[in-house]
Parts: structure tokens; sequence; C-alpha cells
């Protein structure tokens, strides 16, 4: 008698097409992160590589409240009006942080902004930090390849 059921009986370990399926969408999805994390690194060196220092003044403090931890913090977003050397720009930081919130009105500060993307700026103290979504991405990608690999030797 023949089996008349297409479906296999486990995903998991039914017939090679569904197992080989299940192994190269963990490897396709892995290797899309990786060019995901590659594209964010790469945005990321370039905007720090046009990088020019300004001297501003802080005009405000953009504020919200944030989840973190399971508990609400206020985070802060410091916004800074410079001169870029064509007009005067009105810019927020790149991101809201606790840390920033020792900013006041009417304080002197030095900012690098990208003269691509005038109204974003970072603090020289964050000039060489990583891009932490890229390195997001790569253990993604990379903890995604290595399970189709284990998966392929365990189930094979």
């Amino acid at each position: 008698m023949y089996n008349r059921c297409i479906v296999p009986k486990c995903a998991l370990t039914g017939n090679g097409a569904v197992k080989g399926g299940i192994i190269l969408g963990f490897i396709i999805f892995g290797i899309l992160a990786l060019g995901l994390g590659a594209f964010l690194m790469y945005a990321h060196n370039s905007r720090r590589a046009n990088m020019t220092e300004y001297q501003g003044t802080v005009v405000g403090l953009r504020e919200k409240m944030q989840k973190r931890s399971h508990l609400l913090v206020k985070v802060y977003c410091p916004v800074v009006k410079y001169d870029n050397g064509k007009r005067e720009v009105t810019a927020d930081h790149h991101s809201y942080d606790q840390l920033l919130g020792n900013y006041r009105e009417g304080d002197l500060v030095t900012i690098f902004a990208d003269p691509r993307m005038p109204k974003t700026f970072y603090f020289p103290e964050e000039n060489g930090k990583a891009c932490y979504e890229a390195i997001a991405a790569f253990v993604a990608g990379a903890a995604l390849i290595i399970v189709g690999i284990m998966f392929e030797i365990l189930i094979g």
C-alpha cells in the first residue's frame, strides 16, 4: 500500500526536502542578517568619516520615558543650534539617553555633524563608539548560520 499523506509526520525529522528547507532557511536568514550588519557598519563608518567639528549652543532638551529592564526611566535628547558655514542649523542628538540630561540650555558644546545630514549630531566622546546595531546584526547572522549548520550535523 502507498502513503497518500503529503505532509511529513514530523517537520523537523521528516523527509529530506523539509529538513533541507529548514537548514537553508537558517542559512539564508543568517546571510541576510550579515548583509544588514555590513550595510549598517558601512553607513556608520561613512557618516563618521564625513564628520566635521562645530561649536554650538544647547537650545533645548527633549525628554521622553522609556522602559528599560522593567523600569520606566526618563531619557533626553539635546537640541543644539550651530553654524555649519552655510547657514544656522538646529540639530537633534542622534539618540536619547539618560546621561544626556546633564546638558542645560545655553551650554556651549563641541559637536560632530555630517554636512550631508546636518540635522543630526554626535558629541566628541561618542565619535569612536561602535555601531551596536551592526554588531547585533552580525551576531544574529552568525548565530543563525551556526544553528543551521548544527541542525544539519545533528539531524543530518
